[in-house]
């Protein structure tokens, strides 16, 4: 088999495919529950209980309909109180909220209770969800890039870990703007984790599996909105809820040695030898013969050496073509 031959050739003769990149892409499929976590998180973190205005201490001996006009719905308003007791003209609630949270241990809180993100101040939700898919927006703009230069590899585990070490710190924040600031540069690596483990489980198959593989991605997604309802259910508070959510990533440290980089990366970039090792790692775990392929001589779709031989196939066609003209 010397000679010069395709990626697809070599991606057949690695498995088609084998246990190997089977176990490769559902361990690089599990990051899709971490965004899943991260895109859908605000329903829990800025979550609206029902509230009141809170009454001053010189008026607690009083109920709340005294305290406390009725809305539209006929339920106590959640922004206005009586400026005097019995009723009148009102105002807008100056001594906080009352909220009506599960009081377990911890007791149930958002950011929302937390930073009082109701009435005049409730734009600030969904400003904060608006923000952190301005985040996304960026790291699909620049995790590409940086995964085309420096490796599919390389730039998730930077992802990764950026994210593992944001995602902790966010539960340490102390008002509203410490919150959207690491929240959308969480949404930059959160992109940066779903470009580049799409490409690279993408760059192990043929292309006669990617769209299977594809939407065979889909599931864990699914399996991550499960696991976010499950445990905002059980844990209340929104700080230990990103806590819970965050920890498992720290297992992805062992996609340090896990993971490989992606073949045709590394032969794009003249990475022979690494691609060289790759090649005998997969083989090795799917107990099949190494391919007597030479990674110098493997050529990629749409590199400048598949062009060339394209054009040279065309000009020999139009070459024959004229001669039959000619006879």
């Amino acid at each position: 088999m010397k000679g010069t031959h395709s990626l697809e050739d070599l991606l057949n003769a690695l498995g088609k495919p084998g246990r190997y990149q089977i176990i490769i892409y559902i361990l690089i499929s599990l990051n899709y529950m971490a965004i899943a976590f991260n895109h859908l998180g605000m329903v829990f973190y800025g979550a609206i209980p029902p509230h009141h205005c809170k009454v001053s201490l010189s008026n607690e001996g009083f109920s709340l309909n005294q305290t406390i006009p009725y809305d539209e719905h006929n339920k106590l308003d959640k922004c206005n109180m009586y400026v005097e007791v019995g009723g009148g003209e009102t105002q807008p609630c100056n001594n906080g909220w009352v909220y009506d949270v599960y009081p377990g241990n911890p007791p149930e809180s958002t950011i929302v209770t937390e930073w009082d993100l109701v009435c005049d101040e409730k734009y600030k939700s969904s400003l904060a969800t608006t923000l952190y898919f301005v985040g996304v927006m960026l790291g699909a703009s620049i995790f590409g890039i940086v995964g085309d230069r420096f490796g599919r590899k390389t730039t998730l585990l930077i992802c990764l870990y950026s994210y593992l070490a944001l995602g902790i710190g966010l539960i340490f924040v102390t008002n509203y703007v410490q919150f959207v600031i690491i929240r959308l540069i969480i949404g930059m690596f959160i992109q940066g984790i779903q470009a580049n483990s799409y490409v690279l489980f993408s760059e192990m198959f043929i292309p006669k599996y990617r769209s299977y593989v594809g939407t065979m991605y889909e599931p864990f997604w699914a399996l991550g909105v499960i696991w976010l309802a499950l445990i905002a259910w059980l844990i209340k508070s929104w700080r230990w809820i990103q806590l819970a959510l965050v920890l498992p990533t720290i297992l992805t440290l062992s996609y340090i040695w896990l993971l490989p980089e992606s073949l045709r990366w590394l032969l794009i970039n003249g990475r022979y030898e690494q691609a060289r090792t790759v090649i005998k790692r997969i083989t090795k775990f799917n107990k099949i013969p190494v391919p007597d392929f030479e990674p110098e001589n493997v050529i990629i779709p749409g590199s400048i050496s598949h062009i060339c031989i394209k054009i040279h196939k065309y000009l020999r066609h139009c070459k024959v073509f004229i001669n039959f003209i000619l006879i």
